[in-house]
């Protein structure tokens, strides 16, 4: 939402709704406990919880480039990996590269993936602690929450240059 905003619209207004009322069908069918096991599992999600640095080590750049514009071709990596022991108990969700680049292997064959492509990998930069990292991302003021890549196509249909009905030649 720092990136690319988007206009509030009545499809957003309607799944406001829907949500209000799952919620009320929550608390009536299946008590109060029910909702409160979603608020906290987002809590864990994206909160001061160690497991909650993986998006931030995810999505943000640690070491951002002076100058954005000089990376018109080739931009800034735009993901980090993880390779601590907490890819155990979340599903090897920090092999966050390997996963961009074949994303239809399974979670379990990813640490796999990146011993059998080591060239590919080893030389990318990557967090060693997710609890590092959010301390990190509170604590440098050269991470900040505008520290993500923003491609010039964001929000845009990718359009070609080449006209393909060009009889002309």
């Amino acid at each position: 939402m720092f990136i690319t905003q988007i206009k509030f619209t009545y499809i957003h207004l309607l799944n406001v709704i829907a949500q209000f009322f799952v919620d009320y069908l929550m608390i009536k069918y299946w008590g109060p406990n029910s909702v409160l096991y979603f608020v906290l599992s987002s809590f864990f999600a994206g909160s001061l919880h160690p497991t909650a640095g993986h998006f931030v080590s995810e999505h943000y750049i640690f070491k951002p480039p002076k100058n954005y514009t000089a990376f018109v071709d080739t931009p800034p990596i735009e993901t980090y990996s993880y390779y601590g022991l907490l890819n155990l108990v979340t599903w090897n969700v920090g092999y966050h590269n390997e996963h961009h680049d074949f994303p239809f292997i399974a979670w379990s064959k990813l640490p796999v993936l990146k011993k059998m492509a080591p060239e590919f990998y080893e030389g990318l930069p990557c967090h060693k602690s997710w609890t590092w990292t959010v301390v990190d991302f509170i604590f440098n003021y050269d991470v900040t929450m505008y520290n993500r890549v923003k491609r010039i196509t964001a929000g845009k249909a990718a359009r070609s240059t080449v006209d393909f009905n060009d009889n002309s030649k």
